[in-house]
């Protein structure tokens, strides 16, 4: 590696730094545990509602598990639960009208954030320029 690259990656490094100082980016390691300990209940609460509840429900696909008979308790029966869904003609159905509701919904979706975005952007332009300084130039 040649002298003039190792000084233009130093100073490069250098110039990053400077800039994540100047945008207040750095934190000390006392104000990281601060926001890891805010950020802590969140992360339990979250794991407890969705991490969970998705592995229990995975382990439970495993199972002969019927809710309408509970008590009766429940054995472990592999793959089986698996391939009575995947061979079912209700279960190919019911993806089939998901995938062309999401494919409809986010098309709709998509095409109306842009639309609205546009509109807010025009008439952000519009207010800005009606009270910009004469002689002003965008």
């Amino acid at each position: 590696m040649s002298a003039e690259r190792v000084e233009r990656s130093v100073s490069l490094l250098t110039w990053v730094r400077e800039k994540i100082e100047d945008f207040g980016f750095v934190i000390s390691k006392t104000e990281r545990r601060f926001a890891l300990t805010l950020l802590l209940p969140a992360i339990v609460i979250l794991a407890l509602v969705g991490v969970f509840p998705s592995i229990y429900c995975a382990w439970l696909s495993f199972t002969n598990h019927n809710l309408a008979r509970a008590a009766s308790g429940y054995q472990y029966i592999g793959f089986d639960n698996w391939r009575e869904v995947l061979r079912s003609p209700y279960f190919w159905n019911a993806f089939w009208i998901t995938i062309q509701f999401v494919v409809v919904a986010v098309c709709i979706e998509l095409v109306l954030g842009l639309g609205i975005a546009d509109i807010l952007i025009g008439i952000y332009e519009i207010a800005h320029f009606r009270h910009a300084p004469k002689g002003c130039s965008q």
